[in-house]
């Protein structure tokens, strides 16, 4: 009797290493996809970030009157001296 049920068992695992074959790779394939987004994201922040950082430098310049160009004309929260 015990012999019918280990071997019962061992069947059953067996058939159960495709279905974790197939979910491991679905794992994977999430994984790499995953992996696929953050490098756009990340590829797409630092142009976005280096863009900012080339504005800000515009805006803090010194003119001659007094106020950078992207600030002429524009309301903003803090006075260009």
């Amino acid at each position: 009797m015990r012999v019918r049920v280990r071997v019962r068992v061992r069947v059953q695992a067996m058939d159960m290493v495709p279905q974790r074959d197939s979910a491991l790779q679905g794992e994977l394939n999430k994984q790499n996809h995953n992996n696929l987004l953050r490098e756009k994201f990340a590829t797409q922040a630092n142009k976005v970030g280096a863009y900012l950082q080339e504005k800000m430098e515009v805006m803090h310049q010194p003119t001659q009157s007094k106020c950078s160009p992207l600030c002429q004309g524009v309301l903003s929260l803090h006075s260009c001296v």
